[in-house]
């Protein structure tokens, strides 16, 4: 089964390196159901994240088993309406015009409509309040500008929340700003922190999940 979507990679052919984790990011929404997600750095996971969204809108609520859905399923599945933010400058990298690269993929796949696109710098961005998110999607910069970034978001995430750098291990600023977060994490446990690599490639080839501590409900005692 190819997961990579075909229409897709017809119309952004040029990854950005984020063939494998966007695939993630679309599996992590449509498990997780974030109300509120921040994307620092528009690309080919744009897509995903989208569709995510416009899949739970849309996907049969009759193929779950009627006794597994909570009584108010309803703002979880058909009327999930999530706020979609992404942050992005759109420089034109190598001659091409990465905002008409994007923007027409989008609209071409009737997904713009998810979007409140904020065409700031990151810097620029974080001088404003903080706002609640519940996913932030970092795909910028290096490990002095994840930090920042973790710095910024981290307060304001909600209980349960996640934050997803993308490049950390694998390069020596990442695997700086790793292991700062691991050295916190020894005596801060309202985070827990994981890393993923992809072992085929040498770069952009791993992602940290800082995921912020909360109460879960308790619906069974064994399943």
């Amino acid at each position: 089964m190819n997961l990579i979507n075909n229409n897709f990679t017809t119309l952004l052919p040029n990854l950005y390196l984020t063939e494998n984790v966007s695939i993630f990011l679309y599996s992590l929404i449509r498990t997780c159901r974030p109300k509120n997600i921040i994307e620092i750095g528009a690309g080919y996971s744009s897509l995903f994240i989208s569709k995510a969204i416009e899949d739970i809108k849309t996907e049969n609520i009759h193929t779950f088993l009627e006794n597994n859905l909570i009584d108010d399923h309803a703002k979880h599945t058909f009327r999930y309406d999530p706020k979609y933010t992404i942050v992005e400058t759109f420089e034109n990298i190598y001659g091409i015009n990465r905002e008409q690269n994007i923007t027409e993929v989008l609209k071409q796949e009737n997904l713009w409509k998810n979007i409140n696109f904020v065409k700031l710098d990151f810097y620029d961005f974080i001088k404003t309040p903080c706002t609640p998110y519940d996913m932030v999607w970092l795909d910028f910069g290096s490990g002095e500008e994840y930090m920042k970034a973790v710095s910024y978001f981290y307060e304001a995430l909600l209980p349960n929340g996640i934050i997803i750098v993308h490049s950390t291990v694998n390069n020596l600023a990442g695997r700086l700003f790793v292991a700062e977060m691991k050295l916190r994490n020894c005596y801060d446990s309202s985070f827990e922190i994981m890393t993923f690599e992809e072992p085929h490639k040498k770069i952009q080839s791993s992602f940290t999940i800082i995921k912020k501590n909360g109460n879960y409900k308790l619906h069974s005692v064994f399943a």
